[in-house]
């Protein structure tokens, strides 16, 4: 069970994430377009950013639509670009626990298992009031995986980013 802090019996969340991300294998001092195609190789295919101002997104931060040949992850045009990064990283996380091998996953990153999925359909994380929901520590290892991919890249790359973001 997660703990407040952030802590399990068998170890910190953050550094399971550090561990997770960290086989990527993108280098130390990475840029978003290494973290990017890092997540591509495992995922199969590529991944499309985009930002919209569209009044849909008003209550999430970020949407990864997935489709049998391509990813997308849409972000808030209105939110300022760090937050939009941090989203997009959320939403790459979303498709490492989608896609990453299952040797990747340990009790402090647990992946969630939905035998009903099916590509451009999938709600990983459910919605849910109880912290000690199956879903609740998956997305709380989910954002600590974003983090972590955060911490990697070590300034921001502001060249691709506003390719995709403006």
């Amino acid at each position: 069970m997660l703990r407040r802090n952030g802590q399990t019996r068998s170890g910190s969340v953050v550094q399971a994430a550090d561990q997770f991300v960290a086989k990527l294998g993108f280098p130390a001092a990475a840029t978003w377009d290494d973290l990017q195609s890092s997540v591509e190789k495992v995922y199969g295919k590529p991944v499309y950013l985009i930002a919209s101002a569209s009044t849909a997104l008003k209550t999430v931060t970020g949407l990864w639509i997935d489709t049998a040949e391509f990813g997308t992850i849409v972000c808030r045009e209105s939110d300022e670009l760090h937050y939009q990064s941090q989203n997009a990283c959320h939403e790459l996380a979303h498709i490492l626990f989608a896609y990453a091998p299952d040797a990747w996953f340990s009790e402090q990153i647990p992946r969630l298992i939905h035998p009903d999925r099916r590509h451009g359909a999938a709600h990983l994380c459910a919605p849910t009031d109880d912290p000690d929901s199956s879903e609740a520590k998956a997305e709380t290892a989910i954002e600590q995986i974003a983090f972590a991919m955060v911490r990697r890249i070590q300034t921001l790359n502001r060249t691709s980013e506003e390719t995709y973001f403006g």
